[in-house]
Parts: structure tokens; C-alpha cells; sequence
């Protein structure tokens, strides 16, 4: 019994950090962008492509908009995360608790990723053919890096539960 909670546990815990670590680990190393510690790759990803001077100025413009909104939700989205941290840390937490501490940290991503929707609806059309294309590979490494991600959490997983699981 205690194997296959512990299992379980471990599941649960590797699953979550594959959903909500992207959300968290993603450090802009441009200090001058102005929502620096973005919840988004994207802003990092249109830094690199090649854009006019007219392009940035238009883009900044669209993000200077969404800045204070971005803020408030990143806030929410720690805060909100600290308090699930802190209920997975007791003893042996409920299923109950963690879905009760999970449905606001659920609801601050989904609002981030409903204003990177929103941020995107207005910079796309500020884009070129060619910049759209790029941005769209850009986007599919991204989705390749974190399949791999996951691919490696499961390994580690598997891995210690081999290591540590009692011979029957």
C-alpha cells in the first residue's frame, strides 16, 4: 500500500511540474524588455526575428497595453501557486485540498494564456510572411523541447522508483 501511494505521489508530482513548470521557469535575458520574466516565450521569440524599426515600435506599443494585466496575472498565478505549494507540503493532503488549491492556479493560467492569445491576435498582423513562418518554427522546437521535457521527467521517475521500489 505504501508503495503505490508513494508512486502515486511521485506521479501526480511529475505530472504536475511538467503542466505548470513552463509557467514558472522562463527568464527573459534581455533586461530591457518591459515585461521582463514574461509568462511566455513568445516575447523572446519576436526579439528574434528581424524586425523594422516600425515593427518594434508598433509591437511595443500593443505590449505596454497588456503590461499592468500581464503583472496582475503573474502576481495571481504565484501567489496562487505558493498556496498549492504549501498544502502539498502537509503530511498527506486530501485529494480534495489539492483540487481545491489547484482551481485557482488552473484559472490564473488559463487567463495568461487567454492574454498571449489576445497579444498575439495583435502583433501577428504587424508581421511579415516570412516572420510569421519563423515564429510558427519557432513554436513547433518549443513544442518538440517540451514532449522532451516530459520524456525526461518520466525517465527520472522511473528511474528512482526502480531504484528505491522493494524487491517482491
Amino acid at each position: 500500500m505504501k508503495r503505490n501511494l508513494s508512486i502515486a505521489i511521485v506521479i501526480c508530482l511529475v505530472m504536475f511540474i511538467a503542466t505548470a513548470a513552463p509557467a514558472f521557469t522562463w527568464k527573459s535575458p534581455i533586461p530591457a524588455n518591459p515585461l521582463q520574466n514574461s509568462f511566455s516565450p513568445d516575447l523572446q521569440a519576436l526579439m528574434e526575428l528581424k524586425l523594422t524599426e516600425d515593427q518594434k515600435t508598433q509591437i511595443a506599443d500593443v505590449l505596454v497595453g497588456y503590461k499592468d494585466a500581464v503583472q496582475t496575472a503573474l502576481a495571481a498565478l504565484a501567489a496562487d501557486h505558493d498556496a498549492l505549494s504549501e498544502v502539498l507540503r502537509t503530511t498527506l493532503p486530501s485529494e480534495s485540498a489539492i483540487l481545491e488549491a489547484y482551481a485557482p492556479v488552473s484559472e490564473d493560467m488559463l487567463a495568461l494564456l487567454l492574454l498571449k492569445s489576445q497579444i498575439l491576435h495583435e502583433i501577428k498582423p504587424i508581421l511579415n510572411a516570412d516572420q510569421l513562418e519563423v515564429l510558427q518554427n519557432m513554436h513547433a522546437r518549443r513544442q518538440g523541447r517540451a514532449e522532451s521535457r516530459i520524456e525526461l521527467l518520466m525517465t527520472l521517475a522511473n528511474a528512482w522508483i526502480e531504484a528505491h521500489q522493494s524487491v517482491e
